[in-house]
């Protein structure tokens, strides 16, 4: 589909053994409020169009962990198009239980990168919530946190 820019899929997630026991299932067709609530592309199972680049600049190299956030939002403002394959062609390990959580300074990071990229989704107001997002989930104690990440991920059908 060349009206695309990036084309990606969903993930199972398997433990340290290979087992799976979970999935992340990503919108066909994301739209630009998928992206006030995080990345809609899983970035490592991603096939991005070479020629999408220049009007979007490469990577932000002053950021650490969000530059694949940071460049979708910067395609999508510019009008770009994405799909996710609604299959499983990811394997992504992450044992579980063990559901790893970003440290202050990545959340910080993450809450500046929607800072600057998420009021042109949905004006400031509007995106308040999305942006300190980050912060707020950093904040909660852990225990809550394991609890509200054992639910987000969806239990694969056969």
């Amino acid at each position: 589909q060349p009206d695309l820019a990036a084309c990606s899929t969903w993930a199972t997630l398997v433990d340290q053994y290979g087992n799976a026991w979970g999935c992340i299932c990503t919108p066909e067709h994301p739209s630009m409020g998928d992206f006030l609530r995080g990345s809609p592309l899983i970035h490592a199972a991603s096939l991005l169009r070479r020629s999408v680049l220049p009007s979007a600049r490469p990577y932000d190299e002053s950021l650490r962990r969000t530059e694949d956030y940071d460049l979708w939002l910067r395609l999508a403002l510019a009008g770009a198009r994405f799909a996710n394959m609604p299959a499983y062609l990811y394997l992504w390990r992450l044992p579980q239980g063990k559901n790893p959580r970003a440290g202050f300074q990545a959340r910080w990071e993450e809450t500046k990168v929607r800072a600057r990229h998420l009021p042109h989704f949905a004006g400031r107001l509007r995106s308040l919530p999305y942006i300190l997002k980050p912060l707020l989930v950093w904040l909660v104690p852990d225990i809550l946190y394991r609890c509200v990440q054992a639910g987000r991920f969806q239990q694969r059908d056969e």
